[in-house]
């Protein structure tokens, strides 16, 4: 915990020093597998470059339910050489929710 006194000289700064607190609805469970990505009708990966601005749509049917989503970060090759990558479920094939009207 920082003494009081670099709070007040950050605090001169307009720093205020450990005043974030977690979300308390942060997702804290397990990481998403392919077959909860599957139960949630979205069938490929979306897979962006952290190094450049190139994404890509990867289909991950072939690969076995109990994957976590977190498990093709790093194992992807961007066409400009670089593994330095984020994948995350492809939202946006997933069907539109619709609520219901009560």
């Amino acid at each position: 915990m920082p003494s009081s006194w670099y709070k007040e000289f950050m605090a001169g700064h307009g720093v205020n020093v450990g005043s974030r607190k977690p979300s308390p609805t942060r997702y804290t469970g397990p990481p998403m597998d392919l077959a909860n990505m599957r139960m949630n009708k979205v069938r490929s990966i979306l897979v962006s470059c952290l190094d450049c601005t190139h994404s890509q749509v990867v289909n991950v049917d072939s690969y076995d339910d109990g994957l976590p989503v977190k498990w093709f970060q790093g194992r992807m090759l961007c066409k400009c050489g670089s593994k330095n990558t984020d994948v995350r479920p492809n939202w946006s094939e997933a069907p539109k929710w619709k609520p219901t009207g009560r």
